[in-house]
């Protein structure tokens, strides 16, 4: 069932290039530590826009971006994501 919800979220942020799809798993994978602190903004052309509450958490999660986008093409389906790009929100 979870990778049933996960394809889905991947298609549907693919069709739409709304993240909002993708937050549906977005905790789940990445920790409620990372959740708190970074929300998928937008899905286009395989680039998922990450949005961060600080500089810190956006060189964090940019040094681990081939983990993170690993984990989500794991479950969101091959290649949803090809790259991600994280910046501070505001």
């Amino acid at each position: 069932m979870k990778q049933l919800l996960g394809s889905a979220a991947g298609r549907l942020a693919q069709a739409t290039g709304s993240a909002s799809a993708v937050t549906v798993v977005w905790a789940e994978l990445v920790g409620e530590s990372i959740a708190r602190n970074a929300q998928p903004r937008s899905l286009h052309d395989g680039v998922l826009l990450i949005e961060t509450r600080t500089a810190q958490w956006q060189r964090e999660l940019g040094g681990r971006e081939g983990e993170l986008r690993a984990r989500l093409n794991d479950q969101l389906g091959p290649g949803v994501v090809r790259r991600l790009v994280f910046r501070v929100a505001g």
